[in-house]
């Protein structure tokens, strides 16, 4: 790569920014990236004031290699690909190579795809026929997760969705929309402000209920006789035990 730059210094929060905006899925199997895209079809990510290549951060990042000069290539042929596995270092000519070799010499269909092209008229959110959740209510969501002392399930029986739904909302797995254009909640930055036990608002515990689950449970009294007892799931309970929740309680 003529003239490349090296990568600025990623702090753990960078590193942190740059994988939440990545639809992961299996070790062998493409992740997208899911944000700015340039018009040659690459990923971008804003660091240090500038956008930058998002596949030749994931290759810093899963290779733990500077590309430096170098092309990072993709053995899969998608330029939104972020999976390290997928992505090799090369010249131009082995670049050129490579795509020669298995006959694409023009932009993935995909990249021309009406989705792309004008993402506008692609139904999202609440425009999505069968959607249970508004966008107000996916902000919420995102913010008492954000805050702590909470679980999934707890937010799933809340807003009347399933656990898995809840956990996709926080990750950004769909609603991606809401969660970047929502400048309001950070789930990614370890320095977030977190309301934790009693304080936080939806608590349905207390720090003193915490001890006697811990005590109830210790003299053997099963998970689901204690989640009866304080009004919580089985799993609540399970993770208090497993340290999970509530460890700031002693």
């Amino acid at each position: 790569m003529a003239n490349a730059k090296p990568l600025p210094t990623m702090t753990a929060i960078d590193a942190t920014r740059f994988w939440f905006h990545i639809k992961r899925g299996e070790p062998n199997e493409c992740w997208e990236w899911q944000l700015s895209v340039s018009g040659s079809g690459y990923g971008q990510f804003q660091l240090a004031g500038k956008p930058r290549k998002a596949h030749r951060i994931a290759y810093y990042l899963g290779h733990g290699i500077e590309p430096g000069e170098y092309l990072v290539c993709h053995s899969c042929d998608n330029t939104l690909c972020c999976n390290p596995s997928h992505l090799f270092l090369g010249t131009a000519g082995d670049n050129a190579a490579d795509r020669n070799g298995k006959g694409r010499n023009n932009p993935p269909a995909g990249w021309r795809s009406g989705r792309r092209t004008h993402p506008e008229r692609t139904a999202r959110g609440e425009r999505v026929g069968g959607s249970k959740l508004t966008t107000d209510q996916v902000r919420d969501i995102r913010a008492l997760y954000a805050a702590g002392g909470t679980t999934q399930q707890e937010l799933g029986d809340r807003f009347g969705v399933k656990r898995e739904t809840i956990g996709y909302v926080i990750r950004g797995d769909n609603w991606l929309h809401v969660a970047s254009e929502d400048k309001r909640v950070s789930l990614s930055d370890p320095k977030r402000r977190v309301t934790i036990g009693a304080r936080n608002g939806s608590a349905k515990l207390n720090d003193d209920a915490v001890r006697e689950i811990r005590r109830l449970r210790s003299q053997g009294v099963f998970f689901r006789t204690i989640a009866a007892q304080f009004g919580v799931t089985v799993k609540v309970i399970y993770d208090i035990m497993k340290g999970k929740i509530w460890k700031h309680v002693h």
